[in-house]
């Protein structure tokens, strides 16, 4: 390719309403469109949110690759590795940049064969549930990976310990978020809880995320179903999709619910596109995840000064404080978080000093802009060594 923008690929599985998908739309939003040409390719059909990059005028690209990683996958992904090999070289991209497990190594592997220089892997998560063939593959692949990106310390410490990933390479990169579009809104508090038939005296606490096994909502409601019937009037927004695949976890939650006799106190909604409006709603935010990276929505809610009640698990901990910015149970316990939420809902207005430090501490170190910032910096500094 001569003159003009440099052509950066990104690849993904799916497009789904998630926030490794925001984290790419958050990247591509940052680039300066004279200087960079960004080119999605995504290797399934399944794909909800596609036009949340459609809207943003960016070339995409889909295959038929399946998403699930079992033998009987491989003719699929084989094709759609063919397929993105020829497409890198028609494209003439310069620098591909992964995510998560199959689109890396699909991406990469496309990458390295069809001669594409540069290669930019990110870490979302700690994958400690991936078989040993998956880490050796990806400890493989990390030698033609010029910068290895972890979204906390927390997967990047996994990342070392599972993976044993060159520390040359490795670079953390806090997650970050919208600060201007996340802040809370009382006139936004009154109107969500007007639509979810929320009482004025009735708390209300919340979780957003999608409905898969990892993120846990059914040790929320049985925490809620140990709540003492003296505290005040309370009701549980769910908040997320559910895709399908190994990790869907809506029967679960679903039974969850039915179990305890909840029906009339925990509710399942679909996804909103007004998160602000939603974290400025709940009285209690609650991430019961047992598995992240370091959750978007995690940060999102303490820019809206929210309280916020998550599992004690690495990433949390990085985000959270116990008692000054938000508070921690004992993950995958469910007496626990009842504890925790017991407490609060006993005196929810003793709490603003932690709603005011959750924010500030936000802004302090999850500003969207550093994090975007921070890549348009690796991507400058690998193609100056390539210039044209």
């Amino acid at each position: 390719m001569n003159g003009g923008p440099r052509r950066l690929a990104y690849v993904l599985t799916a497009i789904h309403e998630g926030g490794l998908e925001r984290f790419t739309g958050d990247l591509m939003d940052a680039l300066p469109a004279q200087e960079f040409e960004p080119i999605l390719y995504v290797l399934t059909q399944n794909n909800p949110w596609l036009g949340e990059f459609e809207r943003r005028g960016v070339k995409i690209r889909t295959y038929h690759a399946s998403n699930a990683v079992r033998l009987g996958s491989v003719p699929s992904l084989v094709r759609a590795l063919l397929d993105l090999r020829k497409d890198f070289r028609k494209d003439g991209i310069e620098l591909v940049h992964t995510c998560d497990f199959l689109p890396a190594a699909v991406g990469r592997l496309a990458a390295l064969t069809s001669g594409v220089r540069f290669r930019v892997h990110t870490l979302h998560s700690l994958y400690e549930w991936f078989p040993r063939w998956a880490h050796l593959l990806n400890r493989w692949l990390s030698g033609f990976t010029q910068v290895i990106t972890a979204v906390s310390q927390s997967a990047a410490d996994s990342a070392r310990r599972l993976e044993s990933l060159p520390e040359s390479k490795l670079r953390v990169v806090l997650n970050g978020a919208d600060v201007s579009r996340f802040s809370f809104s009382a006139t936004e508090r009154e109107r969500v809880r007007r639509e979810l038939g929320i009482g004025a005296n009735e708390i209300l606490i919340g979780t957003v995320g999608s409905l898969t096994t990892r993120k846990g909502q059914e040790i929320l409601v049985e925490a809620v179903s140990k709540l003492p019937d003296a505290l005040p009037a309370w009701k549980v927004a769910i908040f997320g999709a559910a895709y399908g695949g190994p990790q869907d976890n809506l029967a679960v939650v679903q039974a969850a619910i039915a179990t305890y006799g909840l029906h009339d106190r925990v509710r399942i909604h679909p996804p909103r596109e007004d998160v602000p409006a939603l974290l400025s709603a709940f009285d209690i935010f609650c991430m019961p995840s047992r598995v992240e990276g370091l959750s978007l929505a995690s940060v999102e809610a303490q820019l809206c000064e929210a309280l916020s009640v998550f599992s004690d698990i690495g990433p949390f901990r990085e985000v959270v404080t116990d008692g000054w910015n938000g508070f921690l149970f004992r993950s995958e316990d469910p007496s626990s978080l009842a504890q925790v939420l017991e407490r609060l809902m006993g005196s929810l207005d003793s709490f603003a000093e932690v709603r005011s430090n959750a924010r500030k501490d936000a802004l302090e170190r999850f500003d969207k802009k550093r994090m975007t910032g921070t890549y348009l910096g690796i991507y400058r500094e690998l193609l100056r060594t390539g210039a044209r």
